[in-house]
């Protein structure tokens, strides 16, 4: 974004496992709508100019490929629903999806006290994606060692406990851009 975009608001809607759809039941989805919907609405009747950013991801369960899918399907769906409900048209809105939130369950393992959580931070630190052998075979990836750690406790841990918060849209940040200000300058 350029310099003079600022944000001003911003939501996390949830999915359930394998969802793509905007539920507004679920969770506190309706509530954090209908905020961030008013929010859009008064920026727009402020004549201000605005830009969504919408970072839709997936947890780990699935495939990379099916989890890239739902990640882009949940940015498509979040941003026909809050255009439709803010009456705003589609160029406002930037979509990014991001497949599975590798980042975000990095920062969920390192603010808990799980169990074995060292290792686990070792394994997204340290563990590419996906390890081929000379003939370009996948030989293991990151999922397949967090799977494995310690007879998969850590992993049905993540799964019931981290995962469900990995399945989001870190919708919509409402950018509007600041207008520069002009300053008059003696000129002696």
């Amino acid at each position: 974004m350029a310099d003079n975009w600022r944000a001003v608001d911003s939501i996390c809607i949830y999915y359930r496992t394998g969802y793509r759809y905007v539920e507004p039941g679920f969770r506190d989805n309706r509530k954090e709508l209908d905020r961030f919907i008013a929010s859009v609405r008064q920026t727009m009747e402020r004549q201000q100019a605005a830009r969504i950013i919408i970072q839709s991801g997936a947890s780990p369960d699935g495939t990379n490929q099916a989890n890239e899918r739902l990640s882009q399907r949940r940015a498509d769906s979040v941003a026909s629903y809050i255009c439709r409900h803010a009456s705003i048209p589609d160029a406002y809105v930037e979509k990014q999806a991001i497949g599975i939130a590798w980042e975000r369950l990095r920062r969920q393992v390192a603010a808990s006290d799980m169990a074995h959580r060292e290792e686990v931070l070792d394994i997204l630190d340290n563990t590419p994606l996906w390890s081929f052998d000379k003939q370009g075979r996948v030989i293991g990836s990151r999922k397949k060692a967090l799977m494995d750690l310690r007879g998969g406790v850590p992993y049905r841990y993540m799964y019931q406990h981290l995962f469900p918060d990995l399945r989001c849209s870190l919708v919509a940040m409402l950018y509007v851009q600041e207008k520069e200000e002009t300053t008059e300058n003696d000129s002696t």
